[in-house]
């Protein structure tokens, strides 16, 4: 829950750290270009959270030990990263190697599971 309230909380702070990133001088284009990746960054962990918690309300990966132990080491290392990069105003390009490997991997192991109980059956659920 603490990489999701960080990420929730980027999205309000996300201006400071593109504005400590560029300094004094930049252009239009430069920001705008930042704000987009920063904000597709954001959408996309976004997305990966939703995936996360359908996997949790519908219970498909509730009773898998060994992946609940990587999503809680993942998130864990993500909340602390996303929470660094609200409090010390990070570049704002530290955001995608974040999102890449804190909240890529848990929203493909979260399919993979919901693909292999539903479509593939070759999960028992």
């Amino acid at each position: 829950m603490g990489h999701f309230i960080a990420l929730l909380l980027l999205f309000s702070t996300i201006d400071n750290n593109i504005d400590e990133s560029l300094g004094d001088n930049y252009d239009s284009e430069e920001k705008q270009w930042a704000t987009e990746t920063s904000w597709a960054a954001l959408i996309i962990g976004f997305l990966c959270f939703v995936c996360d918690f359908a996997g949790l309300f519908f219970g498909t990966s509730l009773f898998y030990n060994t992946g609940n132990m990587f999503h809680i080491l993942v998130h864990f290392i993500g909340g602390i990263l996303l929470s660094w990069v609200v409090t010390y105003s990070w570049n704002y390009k530290a955001l995608w190697p974040i999102v890449a490997t804190c909240n890529i991997p848990t929203a493909l192991y979260e399919i993979s599971i919901l693909l292999g109980i539903k479509v593939f059956k070759i999960i028992v659920y």
